[in-house]
């Protein structure tokens, strides 16, 4: 399965009522999305342009630290869910995870900012072929459209029986180097082309030669990179062809084994674990794990893992890996096991509203809002964090 077209226009200008070089702005005002519910704004609330309000429905943004916003515009189909995903993978891209000291990650957030960066949720194809010819490109941003398919949400039947690959990691690795990487680190992007182009001289990478002969370096670098991305993440573990037989490895193991020096690279920006939280979809029904398994394919995925909510009320297991986990249940009757590392459950209440019971594993909670935490069964955590505080296991169970 290929990534959506890339729809590419840069503008220059942070100044918002402006228009720049024929291009008019987007988004109109400053938006203070946190007045909404997840920081997600109905796009009827916004001052904005009226290609904007014509095919979008909602609107939310991350904002750099010179105070530009980097956006995300949905369409009607999308959930909360679908849009608190992208923008907690392209948080994740920004974020400075304290890999390279020599990365200035702050000036990276702000320059993808001033380059009105933004991705573009669509419900589907054709309704981006629709945007396009109104002229939706024409605006003073340089854009990322994806398809609503293409975001697979973590738990649901998709993403579970590998029917779907999500690729809203990719994507967002793909605008951040084209928007900021290729203009700030010149040397990070000649190593990133160097290694793409002799990954196609060993045969790992096979791009269509007539596309690839009408890329730019920086396209080149970022379409190696955010692939390289998706296949690390474990996204094409079950695929023989991964990105449709554009690669010849399909997970971390096999980039090891066959190009360790490109997996060197991508460490040097990508953290080997996912930070963000991630919320399971709430029609979820089976146990997850984030310890790899190979009877379990989607365990391919969530072994990068390390935050993980449960949603919805369906009594359900969740089980962590050897990192430092923080998990979380539902409104259902969970088991929960933290297992290796420095492990922390959470609840969403006050610690006087739950009653706890030891038990010979570690301890049953029960909270006393049937709508919110459930019972749980707690095995293997070191800490347990309530709306009011942190407690370690051992001074909560000799209380």
């Amino acid at each position: 399965k290929m990534m959506t077209i890339i729809l590419l226009f840069i503008g220059c200008s942070d100044k918002p009522f402006e228009v720049i070089s024929g291009k008019e702005q987007p988004i109109l005002e400053d938006v203070l999305i946190s007045n909404y519910e997840d920081g997600i704004v109905p796009i009827d609330d916004i001052e904005t342009h009226p290609l904007v309000q014509d095919h979008f429905s909602w609107y939310t943004h991350l904002i750099s630290p010179n105070g530009s916003p980097v956006m995300i515009l949905a369409q009607i189909g999308a959930s909360r869910a679908h849009i608190l995903q992208v923008r907690n993978h392209l948080e994740f891209g920004l974020m400075d995870h304290g890999i390279d000291d020599s990365i200035e990650m702050d000036l990276l957030f702000d320059t993808v900012a001033d380059n009105q960066a933004t991705i573009l949720l669509f419900d589907e194809l054709a309704n981006e072929s629709a945007a396009a010819s109104d002229g939706i490109l024409d605006l003073d941003w340089w854009v990322y459209s994806q398809l609503l398919e293409d975001t697979v949400l973590p738990g649901s039947d998709g993403w579970l029986n590998n029917d779907a690959v999500d690729l809203t990691l990719s994507s967002v690795y793909r605008l951040i180097v084209q928007t900021g990487w290729s203009a700030l680190h010149s040397n990070f992007q000649n190593q990133l082309l160097a290694r793409s182009n002799q990954a196609i001289v060993n045969g790992f990478w096979q791009p269509n030669s007539s596309e690839q002969s009408n890329w730019s370096a920086p396209e080149q670098s970022s379409i190696y990179l955010s692939q390289l991305v998706g296949i690390d993440f474990g996204h094409w573990s079950h695929s023989t062809d991964p990105w449709s037989g554009l690669w010849s490895f399909n997970n971390r193991a096999a980039i090891l084994e066959a190009d360790p020096e490109a997996l060197e690279l991508l460490r040097s920006l990508v953290p080997e674990f996912y930070t963000q939280v991630i919320m399971l979809d709430a029609e979820l029904s089976q146990s997850v794990s984030l310890t790899y398994d190979s009877n379990r394919p989607e365990s391919a995925k969530s072994q990068y893992w390390i935050d993980v909510m449960l949603d919805g009320n369906n009594d359900i297991d969740l089980f962590g890996n050897a990192q430092d986990n923080f998990l979380a249940g539902n409104a259902g009757s969970n088991r929960l096991v933290g297992g290796e590392g420095i492990d922390t459950v959470r609840f969403q209440g006050p610690k006087s509203e739950y009653d706890i019971q030891s038990t010979a594993n570690g301890f049953l909670l029960f909270d006393e809002d049937l709508n919110r935490d459930g019972a749980d069964e707690i095995i293997d955590f070191e800490f347990v964090e309530f709306s009011d505080g942190l407690i370690e296991i051992e001074t909560l169970l000799n209380r």
